[in-house]
């Protein structure tokens, strides 16, 4: 098996170094995908077997520990956008989420969406704002980094819940992955001033039917989910071939670094395999972290999608989400720190543990007091 792998890697190589001289750029991606797509169809040819228990194992995943928790928040939260939900928020916590990243009152949509919704739906209005010119290119190009940032059912439901068996976990990796998008707002440049559209028309609340909205929110929450279910599925064949190569069998030995490798190409069989290994609660959720804030490759094709009529640079957004990955993972280990220490009453010194519910209240308070005191901190140094 092994010598065929090396044989078929090889004819790629020699194939592609043979075409590679006499096409254009556009020609020569299309030969680069008909290539890999070849090879994948030609080891699902060597063993079908693998790529069949991959693609049953990735039905398995989703079934069992992404739809339970996905397909209702998807339901409810088509319902929230259907009565303007996502408008009432973005009244309500716009200014305070805006003006510590120093955006423009109208990226207070894009970024509720994004803490809500999750991936790609925050690139996609971000590009709809674009489009509308309602914010430049340099505006945009800072949103995309702090408004892409996983679902909150997919880390507190799926991965605290389902894989951990605890929803405490998910609430940290949850709180690690918000900071993680404010201090990407906090360090990337601010983009020059732009004159905001003066369009000062009130809003209109549609009225709406409640059967219509039902029925549509539940076709939209069953055709996300069916789009997840293609994705887990392809992915866990592609990463079932990738840990069959003699290549990966190598990297393998190191478990750490074979985690880091598959969740870096898809996030959920990542944090899956994660989850079964016999690494510490530790390394589990740094790991974990920096999957889900970066998002693997999986994600950025998705992303891609929404962004590649405009002019954003792939490279920059991959390498600022390596770092929003690698901050959000630190944050992760010192929220786990901090969430092991006990906490005692002063009056009455009785132990107090951490609850879910507890932990649940922190996040909200902290959430809400962030922005406040980072955009007075940020006014205190600019006062000097």
């Amino acid at each position: 098996m092994n010598i065929i792998f090396y044989i078929i890697l090889i004819l790629t190589f020699f194939t592609t170094f043979i075409l590679i001289h006499s096409y254009n750029k556009n020609q020569l991606i299309s030969i680069i995908i008909t290539i890999l797509c070849s090879f994948i169809i030609f080891s699902i040819i060597i063993n079908p077997l693998n790529c069949i228990n991959s693609a049953i194992n990735g039905a398995k995943l989703f079934a069992y520990k992404v739809f339970p928790t996905m397909f209702p928040f998807t339901l409810l939260l088509n319902i929230i956008i259907a009565y303007d939900g996502i408008y009432i928020y973005s009244k309500v916590f716009g200014k305070l989420l805006c003006k510590p990243l120093r955006l423009p009152s109208k990226c207070s949509l894009v970024l509720i969406i994004s803490f809500l919704c999750g991936y790609p739906m925050g690139a996609q209005y971000c590009c709809e704002l674009l489009e509308k010119k309602e914010i430049n290119i340099s505006i945009a190009s800072r949103l995309i980094n702090i408004a892409t940032n996983c679902s909150p059912l997919f880390l507190v439901g799926t991965i605290g819940e389902s894989m951990l068996g605890s929803s405490h976990y998910g609430y940290i990796l949850l709180l690690s992955s918000y900071i993680g998008c404010f201090a990407m707002g906090l360090i990337l440049p601010a983009s020059p001033m732009f004159q905001e559209s003066k369009n000062n028309k009130n809003h209109v609340f549609q009225k709406q039917n409640i059967g219509s909205v039902l029925k549509n929110s539940v076709e939209n929450s069953i055709t996300s989910s069916l789009l997840v279910l293609g994705f887990v599925t392809i992915f866990s064949v592609l990463l079932g071939i990738i840990k069959n190569t003699a290549v990966f069998s190598a990297v393998n030995n190191n478990i750490v670094l074979g985690s880091l490798i598959l969740g870096s190409i898809e996030m959920t069989n990542g944090c899956n395999l994660v989850s079964m290994s016999s690494l510490n609660i530790d390394l589990k959720l740094m790991l974990f972290s920096f999957f889900t804030s970066f998002g693997g490759l999986c994600v950025i094709a998705q992303t891609y999608a929404y962004t590649s009529h405009h002019n954003f640079s792939l490279f920059k957004y991959i390498y600022r989400k390596v770092i929003q990955g690698i901050i959000s993972s630190f944050a992760t280990l010192i929220l786990l720190k901090i969430s092991n220490y006990s906490i005692f009453t002063v009056n009455q010194k009785n132990y107090i543990a951490f609850t879910n519910s507890n932990i649940l209240i922190l996040i909200l308070i902290l959430i809400a007091i962030f922005p406040f005191v980072v955009y007075k901190s940020i006014k205190f140094i600019e006062s000097f």
